[in-house]
């Protein structure tokens, strides 16, 4: 049987606007555990003083909201779903 060719991985962003000191790398997509999710929206919770919003969020920690995008946090489907899962108001997307 042949051998399956992989794409190799994006290079990590080398964007001049990136402080390594406040923005720590990313852990792998794979390596996002939901405890790794609770922990990142809590210190973006704590640092903005109030729940971040999902382009704040989606902006810090890329790799977390794809993992609760594609249903990879238990019961929850979407940014609102985890939202509520923990206590807070879903957000209200201008449209």
């Amino acid at each position: 049987m042949g051998s399956k060719i992989r794409a190799p991985s994006p290079p990590l962003s080398t964007h001049p606007d990136r402080n390594r000191e406040s923005h720590p790398p990313q852990l792998e997509m794979s390596k996002w555990t939901p405890e790794d999710i609770d922990r990142a929206f809590d210190k973006l919770t704590k640092e903005l003083g109030r729940p971040p919003k999902l382009e704040e969020f989606l902006k810090r920690y890329p790799q977390a909201y794809y993992k609760i995008a594609l249903g990879r946090y238990p019961g929850v489907w979407g940014w609102n779903d985890y939202r509520t899962k923990r206590g807070f108001e879903p957000e209200r997307f201008d449209v």
